[in-house]
């Protein structure tokens, strides 16, 4: 066996200081040329929500977002009530260079996610909140401004101003945390090859569960 190719003590003939020497150095030369292969995830998801009430399904989002090495960020702030502090926490994240998503987090009324779009070049997760969990639900904006008067009794009709667009806006609707702490993630994946690889391994792990659910099911 040629020496270059001798990593590993089995492939030793015989175990002398020169031998362990030569697979030292060649670990240390593997070391060298992957040391640039993984790096820290600097991704992170600003997750703003209108009032502290909102903060038990933003700690899930932010659960989520761990998950993909994305890290989170909590903030309160109400776009309706507090607009121009709304709007300084937008900007503090926009100033720097690391890739960012802003997730909103926002009950009754649906202003916070379009005010944020409506002022920053920054992806911005709405979500439309309520006390139905089935109606939870996150709505990628782009340059939109919508102020619905949602409440519980009228959600399923005012959900429509955060899906119902004019032409040239482009919404999309998410439902759940943990979807859009994914979509997230696939906003990133493209730009951080480490948030690309838990993306291919948590959707290898649904295969699996499948194809274990189809071999228990015969």
């Amino acid at each position: 066996m040629d020496a270059g190719c001798r990593m590993h003590n089995t492939d030793l003939e015989e175990v002398t200081p020169e031998a362990l020497h030569e697979v030292i150095s060649n670990y240390e030369k593997v070391m060298e040329l992957t040391a640039e292969f993984t790096s820290f995830t600097q991704c992170r998801a600003v997750i703003i929500m209108g009032s502290p009430s909102d903060q038990g399904h933003a700690e899930k989002i932010a659960a989520s977002c761990r998950l993909y090495g994305i890290t989170p960020i909590l903030r309160i702030s109400s776009a309706h009530k507090a607009t121009s502090t709304t709007l300084d926490i937008m900007s503090e994240y926009e100033a720097d260079e690391i890739p960012t998503v802003i997730i909103a987090v926002a009950g009754l009324s649906n202003g916070l996610g379009p005010v944020l779009s409506g002022n920053s070049t920054l992806p911005v997760w709405f979500m439309v909140y309520s006390s139905f969990p089935q109606l939870k639900c996150f709505v990628v904006i782009e340059k939109v401004i919508n102020c619905p008067p949602v409440t519980d009794s009228n959600i399923m009709l005012d959900m429509w101003s955060s899906i119902r667009m004019p032409s040239g806006i482009g919404c999309a609707t998410v439902i759940g945390a943990d979807e859009s702490a994914l979509c997230a993630a696939k906003l990133f994946a493209s730009q951080d090859h480490m948030i690309f690889g838990k993306i291919l391994t948590h959707q290898l792990n649904n295969l699996i569960k499948l194809l274990n659910n189809h071999l228990t099911c015969k």
